[in-house]
């Protein structure tokens, strides 16, 4: 094992039965051209192959830790960040997977003064029916004040695409581990984090793979559940419906559309397209409210 003082980036992957991807993800981190590192891998006790996986790698900067976390994945991420002996601090999902120089350019970047850097990640998709091999989990260069464009027009960073620096990641005291904040803690600690630096620093180069499985009913339910308690948090910037940020608008449109609530997603769409945004997303919001208006006045008619 490395020196502690040797130990530039701890890496912390949550995992729960998840050995496939699971094999794909420590591979990445294996064969990274940067090398002083630590892989804490926190496993809410699997009950498939984890373990055999993980000891086939036989490297002795792989750490399997188990906890229970009763579904909150920020409770497993706390755990990485309260084991870790590194300077910096990387999250990587268990199903997500680097290209062999993301660490090595993160590293440039936080050593030239960056705090937290990020980057855009290639989208795979799970489903075997979708074809959009090309499209990316595109993230954006920040706006000081950071916090304010963070707030007013939604989350820039994936995920799995983040190095922080560890000390900030303590002084906000890691991720919120409120149930109703699973899927949107991430966002939040980006938020309280843009509070102590404003040095964001997106690089423009895509350096992993994001998984993505097929939609479903409960993701929706979960994406109001985040916005409702996101709302909550910061009422001073979220909390008039009459004024809400586009993104909110957006993700409401969407998800009650996906919910089945056509009235809502009709009445979020509305409030979307009375507002200026890009083609991109006012095509795809049309789209929606046209779905949502046939579905809806298809109930009445039934």
């Amino acid at each position: 094992m490395y020196k502690n003082e040797e130990i530039g980036i701890s890496i912390i992957i949550p995992t729960f039965n998840r050995s496939k991807e699971l094999k794909r993800a420590i591979k990445s981190v294996v064969d990274q051209t940067y090398t002083s590192w630590e892989l804490l891998i926190i496993d809410n006790y699997s009950t498939d192959d984890t373990q055999k996986i993980v000891d086939s790698f036989r490297d002795n900067r792989i750490s399997l830790i188990q906890i229970e976390n009763s579904g909150v994945v920020a409770m497993s991420r706390n755990k990485g960040i309260e084991q870790s002996k590194g300077k910096y601090l990387a999250f990587l999902d268990s199903d997500d997977w680097w290209v062999k120089e993301k660490l090595q350019k993160s590293i440039e970047f936080l050593e030239s003064g960056s705090d937290i850097v990020y980057h855009d990640l290639k989208v795979k998709y799970e489903d075997p029916f979708l074809f959009f091999s090309s499209k990316r989990a595109r993230t954006r260069e920040l706006e000081s004040p950071i916090f304010k464009d963070l707030m007013f027009k939604g989350n820039a960073i994936t995920n799995s695409s983040v190095v922080v620096r560890k000390s900030l990641i303590q002084e906000i005291n890691g991720f919120s581990e409120d149930k109703d904040m699973v899927g949107c803690e991430d966002f939040d600690g980006w938020i309280r984090l843009s509070k102590l630096t404003e040095r964001f620093k997106k690089i423009n180069s895509t350096l992993g793979f994001y998984s993505v499985g097929t939609s479903n009913l409960s993701s929706h339910y979960r994406s109001i559940l985040n916005i409702k308690s996101m709302r909550r948090r910061y009422i001073q910037y979220l909390g008039n419906e009459s004024n809400l940020p586009l993104w909110v608008l957006y993700k409401l449109a969407r998800a009650n559309n996906g919910t089945r609530d056509y009235s809502a997603s009709i009445k979020f769409c509305k409030l979307f397209l009375k507002e200026k945004s890009e083609w991109s997303l006012k095509i795809k919001i049309i789209y929606t409210l046209f779905n949502s208006i046939i579905r809806h006045n298809f109930n009445i008619i039934r």
